[in-house]
């Protein structure tokens, strides 16, 4: 498992860089697929269910990847990773829409 061995210098800075790059990729899928492919607009409903659906990546892929079992369900705390994840996620997708209704200028 990822977490038994010794940290990288810098290596925090260049995850949580690389984190906000992703989440910045996935903002900008959000608003191709509700605008130009749905051709709708932004709503609370659609970005809370875009930010959950960007769960399937860690949950499928990297916690696996780094030892921690489908979902993180192998990990020391399991039910804690699943939380903060989901919360987490949930909150990107509030923060889509919030960040429309910003460049709207509505908020």
């Amino acid at each position: 498992m990822i977490g038994k061995r010794p940290s990288l210098k810098g290596e925090a800075p260049v995850g949580w860089a690389f984190h906000y790059l992703i989440g910045a990729a996935y903002a900008a899928l959000y608003l191709s697929v509700v605008v130009v492919i749905a051709k709708t607009v932004p709503t609370l409903l659609n970005g809370l269910l875009f930010g959950l659906v960007t769960l399937l990546a860690p949950f499928l892929f990297m916690k696996p990847a780094l030892g921690g079992g489908f979902f993180g369900l192998r990990a020391p705390n399991p039910g804690k990773g699943l939380f903060l994840s989901i919360s987490a996620h949930a909150v990107f997708g509030i923060g889509l829409y919030l960040g429309e209704l910003f460049y709207q200028g509505l908020f």
